[in-house]
C-alpha cells in the first residue's frame, strides 16, 4: 500500500470529497499492481460507511471492486468486514433511488461475495452495454442492454434479447430478483437482457451475453 492511501482513507473518514474519492481509486484499483493492498484497505472503507453515511455507497462500490479482484484473499483474511460491509450495501441497496445507485450496489455485493466473478464485470449493466467477440465467427460487436436506455449504445451492433424471468437461475436470479426488490424496472430488465440471447449480425450465431462477458474477462 503507498503512503498516499492512509491519508486519503482519513480524509474520507472526516472530510471527504470526489477529488479523495478519485484519488483513492487510482492508488487503489485503476492503477494498482498489488491487490492486496486493496483487501488492506477494506476494514478502512467499512470505517467510512459507519462514520459518513453520506459517503457509504462509494465506500461499498469500492469495496466490491478490491475485493473482487483479490478473491478469495479478503474471504480468508477478514470474512467479517465483509459481513460487515455486504450489511451497508445492502442497506443502501434497500434506499437506491436511482436506476445507477442500484446497479452499483449490486454490483458491490457481487465483489463482496455473492459472485465474486462478476464483481468487475457488471459494469454493462451500469453503461447500458458491452464490447464482446462473436462466439462463432470471432468479430467484434457492442451489444446494447437496451432497458437501461441509455443513448450511448444505440449504434450498438445488435441489441440483446431478455430471458424470461423462469430462466434466470444462480446469478442472473439473483441479480434480477435484488433489482426488482430495489425498485429498479431498467436493472431488472437489463439483467435478463444480459442473461438472454444476442445475434450475430455478421454471422447470425446467437450467443448468451453473459457467458461471453465471463469468458472474456
Amino acid at each position: 500500500m503507498s503512503d498516499a492511501v492512509p491519508v486519503l482513507l482519513e480524509r474520507l473518514e472526516t472530510d471527504p470529497d470526489p477529488e479523495t474519492w478519485a484519488s483513492l481509486w487510482d492508488e487503489l484499483y485503476h492503477g494498482a499492481a498489488d491487490p492486496a493492498a486493496g483487501v488492506e484497505a477494506l476494514p478502512r472503507l467499512l470505517r467510512v460507511a459507519e462514520f459518513q453515511p453520506t459517503e457509504a455507497i462509494d465506500a461499498v462500490v469500492l469495496a466490491g471492486r478490491l475485493s473482487a479482484a483479490a478473491w478469495p484473499a479478503p474471504q480468508e483474511s477478514q470474512p467479517e468486514v465483509l459481513e460487515a460491509l455486504r450489511d451497508h450495501a445492502r442497506a443502501q441497496l434497500a434506499a437506491a433511488g436511482t436506476d445507477i445507485d442500484t446497479a452499483y450496489l449490486i454490483a458491490a455485493l457481487l465483489g463482496l461475495g455473492q459472485a465474486p466473478e462478476w464483481g468487475e464485470l457488471f459494469d454493462g449493466v451500469e453503461l447500458g452495454g458491452y464490447e464482446l467477440t462473436c462466439p462463432d465467427c470471432a468479430r467484434h460487436l457492442t451489444v446494447r442492454l437496451p432497458s437501461t436506455g441509455t443513448e450511448d449504445w444505440l449504434s450498438a451492433d445488435t441489441n440483446a434479447e431478455p430471458a424470461p424471468e423462469e430462466d434466470l437461475t444462480g446469478t442472473a436470479e439473483w441479480a434480477y430478483r435484488a433489482a426488482v426488490e430495489s425498485g429498479s424496472a431498467a436493472v431488472a430488465g437489463a439483467v435478463r437482457e444480459l442473461f438472454g440471447e444476442a445475434t450475430c449480425p455478421h454471422c447470425a450465431t446467437l450467443f448468451v451475453p453473459a457467458e461471453r462477458v465471463l469468458a472474456q474477462g
